[in-house]
């Protein structure tokens, strides 16, 4: 497993390298990108009946626990949504609080743009 390093800053770009990319970079905001129309609805309608394991911590690191992964789930991307949705809803702000009663979960690693492409 990958431990964690420290922050770095990122280099800004005026475009993606023609070669391979090595270190992460920020690349100015395209005019007319289609990923712009890329909301919640849009992965519930294209997507909405792929399965897949949705985690509460990812990636695992070797410092993480055990059991970091206890409440991991498969579940479809449409119910993945309709969580995103209910969590958006009652705790808009991300309050640390609430952790417990809406765990925040995510789609690691999550094959879609390999698929499309």
């Amino acid at each position: 497993l990958p431990s964690l390093s420290d922050c770095t800053s990122v280099e800004r770009l005026p475009k993606a390298p023609t070669s391979s990319l090595r270190t992460p970079c920020v690349l100015p905001r395209q005019r007319l990108w289609p990923g712009r129309r890329w909301n919640s609805s849009f992965w519930r309608r294209e997507y909405g009946a792929m399965s897949w394991k949705c985690r509460s911590r990812a990636p695992l690191v070797e410092s993480d626990l055990e059991n970091a992964s206890a409440l991991d789930e498969v579940a479809e991307v449409a119910e993945f949504v309709d969580y995103m949705r209910v969590v958006q809803f009652h705790d808009a702000s991300c309050e640390e609080d609430q952790g417990l009663a809406f765990p925040r979960f995510l789609l690691f690693d999550w094959p879609v743009f390999y698929l499309a492409a």
